[in-house]
């Protein structure tokens, strides 16, 4: 795991350098590296790769140590308190890189969301026109429905008025019958 903490970091400075645009390749420093290092004069920075181009042990060009020359000397500490910031900054770097990720995963979830429901939504239009149809066919059936129903309404209307007219005809026959036979056991004239 260390190894591949390593090698991760390895290729962050790699990836630094090439977007400087430095040649750099990771080495064990000689006694002697770290003498010359000593003697040189920290250069103003402007950006994390002149800081770290610097504190690797000179990457940058001699002319550039002799554009500087008007400097103030730097303290042997110098080196390091430019190696601490950059650690720092690098720190800063990787915890802004780990935020950006998990809002890079929930911007992916839910786009993932939006995409899942764009389908439904594009399924369902899809389906509108053939629900539109079944809705107009519905509604077809269901005024014929209502017609039929009206009509066998009128029907039970014209029945009852049938009904009753027979009932009344009955009742007019019942009656005078009845009449008939009352006249028909007494003779006329004796009620």
């Amino acid at each position: 795991e260390e190894r591949e903490k390593r090698r991760n970091f390895e290729k962050q400075m790699e990836d630094l350098a090439a977007n400087v645009g430095v040649n750099f390749a990771p080495k064990q420093m000689s006694a002697g590296d770290t003498a010359q290092m000593k003697g040189k004069k920290l250069k103003s920075t402007q950006t994390q790769a002149d800081i770290l181009a610097s504190t690797l042990g000179g990457i940058d060009s001699d002319s550039e140590d002799e554009a500087s020359d008007d400097d103030e000397p730097t303290p042997a500490t110098g080196g390091f308190a430019a190696m601490e910031q950059l650690t720092q900054r690098l720190k800063a770097s990787t915890e802004e890189l780990k935020t950006l990720r998990k809002e890079l995963e929930e911007s992916e979830k839910s786009r993932e969301s939006i995409v899942a429901e764009l389908a439904e939504t594009r399924q369902a239009r899809e389906k509108l026109p053939l629900f539109e149809a079944k809705v107009e066919e519905l509604m077809g059936e269901c005024r014929e429905k209502e017609f039929e129903i009206q009509g066998l309404q009128d029907d039970i209307v014209e029945v009852k008025v049938m009904y009753r007219s027979q009932l009344d005809i009955l009742l007019e026959e019942k009656a005078s019958e009845q009449v008939l036979a009352i006249n028909a056991d007494n003779p006329e004239g004796e009620t």
